[in-house]
Protein backbone atom coordinates (compact mmCIF):
# COMPACT_ATOMS: atom_id res chain seq x y z
CA UNK A 1 0.00 0.00 0.00
CA UNK A 2 1.76 3.34 -1.57
CA UNK A 3 0.13 5.74 0.72
CA UNK A 4 1.89 8.89 1.95
CA UNK A 5 3.45 9.47 5.47
CA UNK A 6 1.58 12.12 7.57
CA UNK A 7 2.95 13.66 10.47
CA UNK A 8 0.81 13.11 13.68
CA UNK A 9 0.93 12.24 17.14
CA UNK A 10 2.67 9.39 18.07
CA UNK A 11 1.60 6.32 19.70
CA UNK A 12 1.78 5.53 23.25
CA UNK A 13 5.16 4.34 24.65
CA UNK A 14 5.88 0.64 24.51
CA UNK A 15 5.68 -1.10 27.83
CA UNK A 16 8.44 -3.30 27.90
CA UNK A 17 7.04 -6.18 30.21
CA UNK A 18 9.40 -9.03 32.17
CA UNK A 19 8.78 -11.88 33.68
CA UNK A 20 10.96 -13.14 36.56
CA UNK A 21 10.59 -16.65 37.56
CA UNK A 22 11.70 -17.63 41.06
CA UNK A 23 12.12 -20.93 42.22
CA UNK A 24 13.57 -22.17 45.85
CA UNK A 25 16.77 -23.72 46.05
CA UNK A 26 15.13 -26.17 48.38
CA UNK A 27 13.72 -29.21 46.69
CA UNK A 28 15.34 -28.49 43.34
CA UNK A 29 17.45 -31.17 44.46
CA UNK A 30 17.38 -35.30 45.77
CA UNK A 31 19.37 -36.79 47.99
CA UNK A 32 22.35 -38.17 46.85
CA UNK A 33 22.63 -41.76 46.82
CA UNK A 34 23.77 -43.90 49.72
CA UNK A 35 27.61 -44.56 48.69
CA UNK A 36 29.36 -48.22 48.56
CA UNK A 37 28.18 -51.59 48.02
CA UNK A 38 25.68 -51.43 51.06
CA UNK A 39 24.09 -48.64 49.90
CA UNK A 40 23.32 -49.67 46.47
CA UNK A 41 22.39 -52.64 47.91
CA UNK A 42 19.88 -50.75 50.41
CA UNK A 43 18.72 -48.75 47.72
CA UNK A 44 17.68 -51.62 45.40
CA UNK A 45 15.70 -53.08 48.88
CA UNK A 46 14.10 -50.54 48.95
CA UNK A 47 12.52 -50.36 45.19
CA UNK A 48 11.53 -53.63 45.55
CA UNK A 49 10.13 -53.34 48.61
CA UNK A 50 7.87 -50.58 47.26
CA UNK A 51 7.15 -52.63 44.54
CA UNK A 52 5.44 -54.54 46.41
CA UNK A 53 3.13 -51.99 48.43
CA UNK A 54 0.08 -51.35 46.90
CA UNK A 55 1.70 -47.75 45.36
CA UNK A 56 3.62 -49.52 43.13
CA UNK A 57 1.26 -49.03 40.62
CA UNK A 58 2.43 -45.62 40.24
CA UNK A 59 5.35 -45.06 41.60
CA UNK A 60 7.48 -41.99 42.22
CA UNK A 61 10.25 -42.38 40.07
CA UNK A 62 11.47 -43.80 36.57
CA UNK A 63 13.53 -46.16 35.79
CA UNK A 64 16.21 -44.19 34.06
CA UNK A 65 15.78 -40.86 32.99
CA UNK A 66 13.55 -39.22 30.02
CA UNK A 67 15.16 -38.81 26.88
CA UNK A 68 12.38 -36.87 25.14
CA UNK A 69 9.91 -34.15 26.28
CA UNK A 70 6.83 -32.53 24.65
CA UNK A 71 5.36 -29.63 25.68
CA UNK A 72 2.81 -27.12 25.02
CA UNK A 73 2.25 -23.27 26.81
CA UNK A 74 -0.39 -20.69 26.41
CA UNK A 75 -0.15 -16.77 27.18
CA UNK A 76 0.85 -13.67 25.18
CA UNK A 77 2.69 -12.13 23.14
CA UNK A 78 3.84 -8.43 23.06
CA UNK A 79 5.26 -7.22 19.98
CA UNK A 80 7.87 -4.56 20.08
CA UNK A 81 6.50 -2.83 16.57
CA UNK A 82 9.66 -0.91 16.21
CA UNK A 83 9.21 -0.40 12.23
CA UNK A 84 8.08 2.35 10.41
CA UNK A 85 5.01 0.72 9.26
CA UNK A 86 3.65 0.31 13.01
CA UNK A 87 4.53 4.13 12.82
CA UNK A 88 2.05 5.18 10.11
CA UNK A 89 -0.41 2.95 11.09
CA UNK A 90 -0.46 4.10 14.64
CA UNK A 91 -0.24 7.84 12.92
CA UNK A 92 -3.14 7.30 10.93
CA UNK A 93 -5.70 5.01 12.83
CA UNK A 94 -6.84 4.78 16.46
CA UNK A 95 -4.22 2.15 17.41
CA UNK A 96 -0.92 2.12 19.35
CA UNK A 97 1.35 -0.41 19.80
CA UNK A 98 -0.09 -1.82 22.90
CA UNK A 99 -3.11 -2.93 20.47
CA UNK A 100 -1.02 -5.39 18.58
CA UNK A 101 -0.73 -7.47 21.88
CA UNK A 102 -2.33 -11.38 21.36
CA UNK A 103 -3.19 -14.60 22.40
CA UNK A 104 0.39 -17.10 21.61
CA UNK A 105 1.16 -20.73 21.73
CA UNK A 106 3.96 -22.96 21.91
CA UNK A 107 4.56 -26.66 20.83
CA UNK A 108 7.98 -28.20 22.09
CA UNK A 109 10.16 -31.34 21.14
CA UNK A 110 13.34 -31.91 23.89
CA UNK A 111 15.51 -34.02 22.91
CA UNK A 112 17.95 -35.21 26.21
CA UNK A 113 21.47 -33.86 25.34
CA UNK A 114 23.29 -34.34 28.51
CA UNK A 115 22.68 -34.16 32.20
CA UNK A 116 22.07 -30.34 32.40
CA UNK A 117 20.91 -29.64 28.58
CA UNK A 118 18.28 -30.77 25.81
CA UNK A 119 18.04 -29.79 22.38
CA UNK A 120 14.73 -28.00 21.47
CA UNK A 121 12.59 -27.68 18.52
CA UNK A 122 9.97 -25.50 18.51
CA UNK A 123 6.72 -23.56 16.88
CA UNK A 124 4.67 -21.05 18.10
CA UNK A 125 2.11 -18.50 16.84
CA UNK A 126 0.72 -15.27 18.24
CA UNK A 127 -2.47 -13.59 16.96
CA UNK A 128 -3.85 -9.53 17.28
CA UNK A 129 -6.78 -8.03 15.20
CA UNK A 130 -7.98 -5.06 16.51
CA UNK A 131 -10.73 -2.50 14.88
CA UNK A 132 -9.85 1.23 14.51
CA UNK A 133 -10.60 4.56 12.49
CA UNK A 134 -9.04 7.09 11.07
CA UNK A 135 -8.01 9.86 13.38
CA UNK A 136 -8.19 12.76 10.92
CA UNK A 137 -10.96 12.03 8.74
CA UNK A 138 -14.68 11.08 8.95
CA UNK A 139 -17.48 9.96 6.09
CA UNK A 140 -19.51 12.68 4.25
CA UNK A 141 -21.87 11.35 6.98
CA UNK A 142 -19.93 12.20 9.86
CA UNK A 143 -19.48 8.53 10.30
CA UNK A 144 -16.07 7.12 11.36
CA UNK A 145 -14.37 5.58 8.68
CA UNK A 146 -13.73 2.29 10.17
CA UNK A 147 -11.09 -0.42 9.55
CA UNK A 148 -9.84 -3.77 11.12
CA UNK A 149 -5.55 -4.52 11.42
CA UNK A 150 -4.47 -8.13 11.85
CA UNK A 151 -0.96 -9.53 12.30
CA UNK A 152 -0.46 -13.04 12.63
CA UNK A 153 3.59 -14.59 13.51
CA UNK A 154 4.59 -17.76 13.10
CA UNK A 155 8.34 -18.37 14.45
CA UNK A 156 9.90 -22.32 13.95
CA UNK A 157 13.22 -22.52 16.34
CA UNK A 158 15.47 -24.61 16.77
CA UNK A 159 17.73 -24.13 19.90
CA UNK A 160 19.54 -25.24 23.60
CA UNK A 161 18.14 -25.92 26.85
CA UNK A 162 20.42 -25.76 29.52
CA UNK A 163 19.29 -26.79 33.56
CA UNK A 164 20.53 -24.28 35.93
CA UNK A 165 19.85 -27.49 38.61
CA UNK A 166 19.45 -31.22 37.98
CA UNK A 167 16.21 -32.02 36.49
CA UNK A 168 16.60 -35.28 38.98
CA UNK A 169 18.64 -37.73 40.64
CA UNK A 170 19.72 -41.56 40.29
CA UNK A 171 18.86 -43.84 42.89
CA UNK A 172 21.41 -46.67 42.67
CA UNK A 173 21.30 -48.15 39.06
CA UNK A 174 18.11 -48.73 39.13
CA UNK A 175 15.57 -45.31 39.47
CA UNK A 176 15.63 -42.23 38.86
CA UNK A 177 13.53 -39.92 40.95
CA UNK A 178 12.70 -36.37 39.33
CA UNK A 179 13.53 -32.73 40.70
CA UNK A 180 11.08 -30.68 42.52
CA UNK A 181 11.67 -28.10 40.41
CA UNK A 182 14.37 -27.09 37.61
CA UNK A 183 15.22 -23.76 36.68
CA UNK A 184 16.58 -23.24 33.26
CA UNK A 185 17.81 -21.00 30.35
CA UNK A 186 17.29 -21.56 26.74
CA UNK A 187 18.26 -19.49 23.01
CA UNK A 188 17.78 -20.50 19.54
CA UNK A 189 17.67 -19.62 16.09
CA UNK A 190 15.19 -19.73 12.94
CA UNK A 191 12.45 -18.76 10.53
CA UNK A 192 9.48 -16.53 11.49
CA UNK A 193 6.46 -15.91 8.89
CA UNK A 194 4.32 -12.97 9.02
CA UNK A 195 1.03 -11.94 7.79
CA UNK A 196 -0.31 -8.39 8.21
CA UNK A 197 -3.65 -7.49 6.65
CA UNK A 198 -6.04 -4.41 7.02
CA UNK A 199 -9.88 -4.17 5.55
CA UNK A 200 -12.16 -1.94 5.75
CA UNK A 201 -12.97 1.86 4.81
CA UNK A 202 -9.86 3.68 3.75
CA UNK A 203 -8.98 7.16 2.67
CA UNK A 204 -7.04 7.69 -0.85
CA UNK A 205 -4.94 10.94 0.04
CA UNK A 206 -4.80 11.92 -3.07
CA UNK A 207 -8.48 12.97 -3.93
CA UNK A 208 -9.59 12.47 -0.48
CA UNK A 209 -11.95 9.31 -1.76
CA UNK A 210 -13.32 6.98 0.23
CA UNK A 211 -13.23 3.53 -0.62
CA UNK A 212 -13.14 -0.55 1.01
CA UNK A 213 -10.45 -2.77 0.26
CA UNK A 214 -7.89 -5.46 1.82
CA UNK A 215 -4.07 -4.89 1.94
CA UNK A 216 -2.31 -7.47 2.56
CA UNK A 217 1.48 -8.62 3.18
CA UNK A 218 3.41 -11.93 4.00
CA UNK A 219 7.12 -13.07 3.78
CA UNK A 220 9.40 -15.45 5.89
CA UNK A 221 12.11 -13.86 8.03
CA UNK A 222 14.99 -14.71 10.33
CA UNK A 223 14.38 -14.62 14.13
CA UNK A 224 16.23 -15.28 17.59
CA UNK A 225 15.36 -15.39 20.95
CA UNK A 226 16.83 -15.78 24.46
CA UNK A 227 14.63 -17.15 27.40
CA UNK A 228 14.54 -18.34 31.41
CA UNK A 229 11.90 -20.68 32.39
CA UNK A 230 11.36 -23.55 35.02
CA UNK A 231 9.55 -26.85 35.19
CA UNK A 232 8.32 -27.56 38.59
CA UNK A 233 6.79 -31.04 39.02
CA UNK A 234 3.53 -32.40 38.95
CA UNK A 235 4.21 -36.16 38.21
CA UNK A 236 6.63 -38.56 37.91
CA UNK A 237 6.18 -37.77 33.94
CA UNK A 238 4.60 -34.50 34.05
CA UNK A 239 5.79 -31.01 34.68
CA UNK A 240 4.14 -27.86 34.75
CA UNK A 241 6.51 -25.08 32.71
CA UNK A 242 6.46 -21.09 32.97
CA UNK A 243 8.54 -19.43 30.82
CA UNK A 244 9.72 -15.49 29.56
CA UNK A 245 11.44 -15.22 26.10
CA UNK A 246 12.12 -12.12 24.01
CA UNK A 247 12.34 -12.73 20.82
CA UNK A 248 14.41 -10.41 17.47
CA UNK A 249 13.32 -10.61 14.20
CA UNK A 250 12.29 -8.70 10.75
CA UNK A 251 10.89 -9.40 6.98
CA UNK A 252 10.27 -7.53 4.43
CA UNK A 253 7.27 -6.13 3.42
CA UNK A 254 5.57 -7.88 0.51
CA UNK A 255 2.38 -7.27 -1.60
CA UNK A 256 -0.01 -3.87 -0.98
CA UNK A 257 2.75 -2.51 1.62
CA UNK A 258 5.57 -0.72 -0.11
CA UNK A 259 8.19 1.86 0.47
CA UNK A 260 8.00 0.87 3.86
CA UNK A 261 11.18 -0.56 5.71
CA UNK A 262 10.75 -4.52 7.14
CA UNK A 263 8.76 -4.87 9.22
CA UNK A 264 9.56 -5.64 13.21
CA UNK A 265 8.63 -8.96 14.74
CA UNK A 266 10.92 -8.77 17.90
CA UNK A 267 9.04 -8.99 21.34
CA UNK A 268 8.77 -10.41 24.53
CA UNK A 269 5.94 -13.79 25.39
CA UNK A 270 5.38 -15.35 28.31
CA UNK A 271 3.79 -18.77 28.40
CA UNK A 272 2.66 -21.35 30.99
CA UNK A 273 1.78 -24.72 30.23
CA UNK A 274 2.85 -28.62 30.80
CA UNK A 275 5.29 -30.50 29.65
CA UNK A 276 5.64 -34.56 29.31
CA UNK A 277 8.89 -36.75 29.55
CA UNK A 278 9.44 -40.27 28.22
Amino acid sequence: MNRPRRKGPTGAAFLVLAVIFWVPATGAGQAPAPEGSEGASASLTSVMAEDRTPAASDPDFLFQPPRVSLGFRWGFHSPRAGSDVFDFITDELTLDRNDFRGAAWEGELGIRATDRADVVLALGHSRSSERSEFRDYEGDDGLPIEQTTELRVTPMTAGLRVYLLPQGTAVGNFAWVPASAAPYLSGGVGLVHYHLEQRGEFVDFQDLRIFRDTFESSEWGSTIHLAAGTNVKLTRRAVFTAEGRYRWGSAELRGDFVDFDPIDLGGFQATLGVTLRF
